[in-house]
């Protein structure tokens, strides 16, 4: 008689939810006694405290900790997808449609079935619906994002050094708005890089500032970036 094990889902790779799977199924799933998922819309676990080290350059892809080979090593399932919602009902994990370059569909919205739910998406910055943030802004919550963020600024270097870049003060300004230590810490770790960014053009990259509202005001903890040139555009 074939006995179900529970199918336990996590969705999340962060620090908890990485660290959830990895017991689990050491305890649990090898053993036979349940069946491990971990959903998240990254192929990759970077540690969010060190976001602004990977966005400013200082920490590289050799610090990332691959889905694919961390299940395989401990014996669990990985499912890429974006966490989409819940039915609770009937038990399932809505993922939206995974989209590569251009859009192509690479897989199609998918749903899977779990006796124990586990969400472990972590925290977003909120903009507390202050205008321009959405539109403007930058965020630091995730892996992609951090990523995007150091794309932006060596491009803007290399079209700075190519002339591409209209720019008549020849500096490259990185405005700030932050409240968390991880988007603080991108102040020093930008400090770091700026020799890095001078050799492809930026000869005069000009530190980040880091915004002041007063305390009443949330919106410091944002934690978004607004990146712009002297003239305001990219």
């Amino acid at each position: 008689m074939n006995v179900q094990v529970p199918r336990i889902v996590v969705v999340g790779g962060g620090a908890g939810g990485l660290n959830l799977v990895t017991r689990l199924s050491r305890s649990l799933g090898r053993k036979g006694r349940a069946d491990i998922t971990l959903v998240d819309e990254n192929l990759s676990h970077i540690w969010k405290p060190s976001l602004h080290e990977f966005a400013a350059g200082t920490k590289g892809p050799e610090e990332e900790i691959s889905f694919l080979e961390h299940c395989n090593r401990n014996g669990y399932k990985f499912r890429l997808g974006r966490f989409a919602g819940i039915d609770y009902q009937e038990r399932w994990v809505m993922l939206d449609p995974v989209l590569g370059a251009e859009d192509v569909e690479l897989s199609p919205a998918r749903a899977i079935p779990y006796d124990v739910l586990v969400l472990a998406i972590g925290s977003r910055s909120n903009d507390f619906g202050t205008p321009g943030v959405m539109e403007h802004c930058l965020f630091l919550d995730t892996p992609t994002e951090a990523k995007r963020l150091q794309s932006e600024i060596l491009n803007l270097c290399l079209r700075m050094e190519t002339g591409a870049l209209e720019n008549e003060k020849g500096s490259i300004r990185l405005a700030i708005v932050a409240g968390a230590p991880q988007v603080s810490n991108l102040l020093p770790n930008c400090e770091k890089q700026r020799s890095s960014w001078a050799a492809m053009g930026s000869t005069s990259f000009r530190s980040p500032t880091r915004s002041a509202f007063p305390s009443s005001k949330v919106l410091i903890d944002l934690s978004a970036l607004c990146l712009r040139t002297s003239r305001g555009k990219f």
